[in-house]
């Protein structure tokens, strides 16, 4: 697997590899009629069940399981893609990772229609995120040819076009887009008073503290000087 030099990785991984957090966020900032057809109290971790080395094309993705709230057998994938840079090819590795999943998913016995796949991109560089949401936008536009192109759209949340109070949840979650918003941005140094003051009642448990621990590291690793102490 890919190495997490980047401290953003790192610390996207360390929260988001929480099934309660990662729960809660997608119910939030997915479409509404898309987190209403998703069973969240079932999510759980599937890359190790479903992926090999090869799918690791960002160090930061994450994989996981979700059964619809219709029932029956129906396996649904949820894939976060975190980028703290513009990535023009982003389309195209998800759908390159779409397509091994599914892949994973037949090597491992399975049969019938392939489960679906939900790819999130969760983006929070100082720049607004401008690139098409759709693969099919990739392709050359071929008059009468189009309907063999798959649109192969992707969930986009954009952290730079969130105001703060939109950025809601609980305090782990909270503290957690609230850091990703700003680490990059000059007002870091304004905001982070508020930040902190937000981790008060984390600090009292064992696992609070743990991740208490993990964003100061992440703010003093990822944030230069400047926005820290002005």
């Amino acid at each position: 697997m890919t190495a997490l030099h980047s401290p953003h990785d790192r610390f996207f991984k360390a929260v988001f590899g929480r099934t309660e957090v990662a729960a809660e966020f997608l119910q939030r900032f997915l479409p509404v009629a898309a987190s209403a057809a998703l069973d969240w109290k079932t999510l759980r971790a599937a890359r190790d069940s479903f992926l090999d080395v090869d799918l690791a094309l960002h160090p930061a993705d994450l994989l996981y399981a979700v059964d619809q709230c219709a029932g029956g057998v129906s396996f649904v994938h949820v894939l976060f893609e975190h980028k703290s840079y513009l990535e023009p090819r982003i389309s195209l590795d998800l759908l390159r990772y779409r397509v091994r999943i599914w892949e994973q998913w037949l090597n491992a016995g399975n049969s019938g229609r392939l489960p679906l796949v939900l790819p999130v991109v969760v983006y929070h560089g100082a720049t607004r995120w401008r690139i098409s949401r759709q693969f099919a936008e990739e392709v050359d536009a071929v008059p009468g040819l189009q309907a063999y192109v798959p649109a192969c759209v992707y969930e986009l949340v954009d952290l730079s076009q969130y105001r703060d109070d939109e950025l809601q949840g609980a305090v782990v979650l909270h503290t957690a887009l609230l850091a990703l918003k700003y680490v990059l941005r000059d007002e870091l140094r304004q905001r982070l008073p508020g930040i902190l003051a937000l981790l008060r009642d984390l600090a009292q448990s064992s696992s609070g503290l743990d991740y208490v621990r993990t964003l100061l590291r992440y703010l003093a690793q990822a944030a230069s000087v400047d926005r820290l102490t002005g």
